[in-house]
């Protein structure tokens, strides 16, 4: 099946009756329409067979958005025998999809019984913008990735009132401070914006002249060989580019353009793509440091840029890395990461790369980004370019533990040291294992929102490396159940104590920082509390008093291996690689346990471990936090909250009510509830709609039932909002149609749920 109608691949031959049969019975039935024209590979290719048909639909409308919620509704009302209903599991028997200016069907093939073939009509509103359209599609899409990046840097290349005379474009508003001129294509037409910017991040942006002339985009890229292959396009604008930021934002656009999907990998299609993606990236990518930074230094519209460097070994890169990243574009103008050359249990700097430059495609970062790996080591070139440069400022990042390598950089006045081990508690040795047991739920828990695990894992290039010997386990799904055994009969033994120095305390705490905002959640208290807690901890043996005070612990009460296996199995985990390191008496990852009164104690990580130290009758060492809240309410653990089924079930039902009411089509592929409060401060939202992966986010600590399903409601009416091909840049600004909409539609719509449901008002 091909695409997401699950249709089949349609032959050349096929292809002109199979359109014609459609216009014919189908669109030419349609009020408004005016005619139809394949576009794309089919017109430019060689290929015998297509897995889609590319078809730009000109009607005649002047709100392009009405019209085409009319032509999904027509289209849905013909027979099932006309319009078939989708195959693909993800969409099974939908009728269409409407997505930006596509609406998607699936239709019989011409003379070819029980096969399909996916449409997607591409809606134009004029004969200039049919043409345009086709002008664009026509060209290969590696081709139509560089026009695209070529389109938004044209004024950083030329004097754009040269760029202005040429084709014609007059009145254009002169610009104030921190502006600058941008060109916009798309396959509807070319937009002239002016662009306001803050340290070379967006904040605002105006048009200032459109156009669906196809004419203006061969004045406007006179200058390069647009009508050549596509390896003469890119060194051709590899040779003329003068701005360095030009060819970062080339290669950038490019990038998040030509995506290699689940379905190409190891094909043909696929295997292109990742060649157009790599000559693109070693064109366009400046590989001696000190050079590159001389050109931004040169460039920067500032007399003094700052320069944030951040070395490491990346392997590979997790969203504790992106996190410092963000922190560091808030306080330079470009960041640059340095990775090591090595390759660290499988994973290569190659690797390293491809993850960063997924993340920088997904737009994770507001601001200029650039990675490169170190010829040698990234630390020995990060003291050579600050020396070098004694005119620039910089800022360095560490990472954990790293602190004495850095602490004689401070000799430089232009350095600033930016400490990176305090940012977000993951840590690459444990998403090297949970890669290495291909443990997919683990892996999510260290990359950043926004980027999917089959996305990460098809950019290493990684399935199941082989598991590196004399690494601790991490916790893992249950696979094979290991055989049941006896507990040892010997003396009991104490776990090998690990000996962290103070500042691990800290390192250890953030790599299991998912575990302390539970906590944190559990007795209501910020999540610094709880982490300044067991960063002034200490390693203690686990008594047996302690032990059996363990308030939300069965690991005391375990008898058994057999105990102790059925309760790992029971909680998701495989409990076999911790049996193994406690026989042997390897390092194991520390237990937490809270001390949060007097003779009051609480298991804040490390459940399994517990029990199998029980069932074979060792005593364990634990990383025990004290909370002293003496001078405050005394808090409890609470017994209720949003990780209770009750909860999680009225949240699925709105969910399900709010898509019924809404007549939501694609339901949203992911929901967060989050009790992190700087993340919601980060957001200045208690709830958000990501376009860019349909997925929503909601804020939930200390929030009434009845305000969370509020702000879950504003947001799946984001939802059917872009669905309906309505979300724009700057339409959910306060105040605005879409916004006040949003308000009003979640405020109905949980009445009509309360009514039925008058328990979320408790």
């Amino acid at each position: 099946m091909s695409g997401s109608a699950g249709g089949n691949r349609i032959t050349r031959s096929s292809v002109d009756k199979t359109v014609e049969e459609y216009i014919s019975k189908v669109l030419r039935k349609f009020p408004g329409f005016k005619g139809a024209k394949i576009s794309g590979s089919y017109n430019t290719g060689t290929k015998n067979d297509f897995g889609d048909i590319d078809l730009i639909v000109n009607l005649t409308a002047t709100d392009k958005k009405n019209i085409k919620v009319e032509l999904a509704k027509y289209l849905s009302s013909l027979p099932d025998n006309i319009i078939v209903p989708f195959k693909s599991d993800k969409y099974k028997g939908k009728k269409y999809l409407n997505t930006g200016e596509i609406i998607t069907i699936l239709y019989p093939i011409e003379g070819q019984p029980d096969e399909y073939v996916q449409i997607d009509n591409i809606v134009s509103i004029s004969d200039k913008e049919a043409e345009f359209k086709k002008e664009f599609l026509d060209y290969p899409a590696e081709i139509q990735g560089l026009l695209l990046g070529l389109s938004k840097v044209a004024c950083l290349e030329e004097d754009p009132q040269s760029i202005f005379a040429r084709m014609g474009i007059k009145n254009v508003p002169a610009l104030e401070p921190n502006q600058e001129y941008e060109f916009n294509l798309s396959s509807s037409g070319l937009t002239l914006r002016i662009v306001t910017l803050d340290n070379f991040k967006e904040m605002d942006r105006t048009d200032a002249w459109k156009t669906s002339d196809w004419s203006n985009i061969k004045k406007l890229f006179v200058n390069y060989k647009i009508d050549g292959t596509f390896e003469e396009l890119l060194n051709d604008i590899s040779s003329k580019l003068k701005n360095i930021r030009s060819k970062n934002r080339i290669k950038g656009i490019f990038n998040s353009m030509i995506s290699i999907k689940s379905g190409e990998i190891n094909t043909p299609k696929g295997d292109n793509k990742q060649k157009s993606l790599d000559k693109v990236n070693a064109t366009l990518t400046e590989t001696n440091l000190g050079r590159y930074l001389a050109s931004i230094i040169l460039e920067a519209e500032e007399d003094n840029p700052t320069i944030a460097l951040f070395p490491g070994a990346f392997k590979p890169p997790h969203k504790g890395h992106v996190d410092v990243v963000k922190q560091l574009l808030k306080a330079s103008d470009q960041v640059v990461i340095l990775i090591s050359p090595k390759t660290r249990e499988g994973i290569t700097a190659d690797e390293s790369v491809a993850i960063w430059n997924l993340y920088k495609d997904k737009g994770l970062f507001n601001g200029s980004v650039e990675i490169k790996i170190s010829p040698v080591t990234p630390i020995g070139e990060t003291y050579d370019v600050v020396e070098d440069n004694p005119d620039t400022e910089f800022r360095v990042a560490f990472g954990k533990g790293e602190i004495s390598r850095y602490k004689s950089i401070e000799k430089f006045s232009n350095v600033k040291i930016f400490d990176a081990g305090t940012i977000e508690g993951i840590d690459a040795t444990n998403l090297r294992l949970a890669i290495v047991n291909n443990n997919e739920e683990e892996i999510a828990k260290y990359i950043p929102d926004g980027i999917s695990v089959d996305e990460f894992l098809q950019t290493i290039g990684e399935q199941v490396k082989e598991k590196p010997a004399e690494t601790p386990p991490a916790e893992t799904p249950p696979a094979e159940t290991p055989p049941a055994e006896a507990p040892a009969e010997t003396p009991l033994k104490e776990s090998p104590p690990i000996e962290f120095e103070q500042d691990d305390y800290q390192n250890y705490t953030l790599q299991n920082r998912t575990k302390i905002e539970k906590a944190s959640y559990v007795f209501n208290l910020p999540i610094s509390d709880m982490e300044y807690a067991f960063n002034g901890g200490r390693e203690v043996v686990l008594s047996d008093d302690i032990w059996s005070k363990l308030q939300n612990s069965d690991s005391y009460k375990i008898k058994t291996l057999d105990d102790a296996i059925a309760h790992a199995l029971k909680l998701g985990i495989d409990p076999k690689p911790y049996i193994e390191y406690i026989k042997k008496g390897k390092e194991m990852p520390l237990p937490l346990v809270l001390c949060y009164g007097s003779n009051r104690y609480y298991l804040v990580g490390g459940e399994i471990i517990l029990s199998l130290y029980r069932a074979l009758g060792s005593i364990p060492t634990v990383l025990q936090g004290t909370l002293n809240l003496q001078t405050q309410t005394q808090h409890e653990p609470l017994e209720e909250g949003l990780n209770n089924k009750a909860d999680i079930n009225i949240i699925k039902e709105f969910i399900k009510f709010a898509i019924k009411e809404l007549k939501i089509n694609t339901i949203p592929e992911g929901l967060t509830l989050s009790y992190d409060n700087i993340e919601a401060k980060s957001r200045r939202s208690f709830g958000t709609f990501d376009t860019n992966n349909n997925k929503i986010w909601l804020y939930v600590k200390n929030r009434n039932m009845a305000d969370i399903l509020r702000t879950l409601a504003h947001e799946l009416v984001h939802r059917k909002q872009d669905e309906d091909g309505r979300i724009d840049y700057g339409s959910g600004d306060t105040g605005s149609e879409i916004e006040n909409e949003a308000n009003a539609k979640a405020g109905i719509l949980l009445r009509k749920f309360g009514k039925q449901n008058e328990k979320i008002y408790q």
